[in-house]
């Protein structure tokens, strides 16, 4: 019997493992590259998000490697959170344009770290769409 957590409606399961991780970060910084290739007026920004991202993912992967599960998914859920929100003040604040990734990582932490996770991320999303 598999020991992941189960998601309640969704027929399946959300996974956050080490054997899947080289997957998201493989998508993942193949979108970032793809869009700093294709738009140069934001190649630096997705480049040194690309970085920053990849990074992130590989601290992730050597926690879940070394057994560390929950703190993997806060590392992973916070740079997240942090890359979205950065991008957004270094361009002009949090704007429409931000929303589905915010939403995305609120789903995420919710998936990752329960509703208490998710709540944590909407109040700091909107403290600093407040400031």
């Amino acid at each position: 019997m598999s020991r992941l957590p189960r998601v309640g409606w969704w027929e399946g399961y959300f996974t956050l493992t080490a054997k899947h991780l080289p997957w998201y970060s493989i998508l993942l910084g193949s979108v970032l590259l793809g869009i700093a290739l294709f738009v140069p007026e934001v190649r630096a920004s997705m480049l040194l998000q690309l970085a920053l991202l990849e990074i992130s993912l590989l601290v992730v992967w050597l926690l879940l490697k070394g057994g560390r599960p929950r703190t993997a998914s806060v590392v992973a859920v916070a740079s997240g959170w942090l890359l979205v929100i950065a991008a957004g003040l270094l361009t002009g604040g949090i704007t429409a344009a931000n929303y589905v990734p915010i939403a995305v990582l609120i789903v995420a932490a919710g998936l990752l770290l329960g509703t208490g996770g998710a709540a944590i991320v909407a109040v700091l999303t909107l403290a600093i769409g407040a400031i």
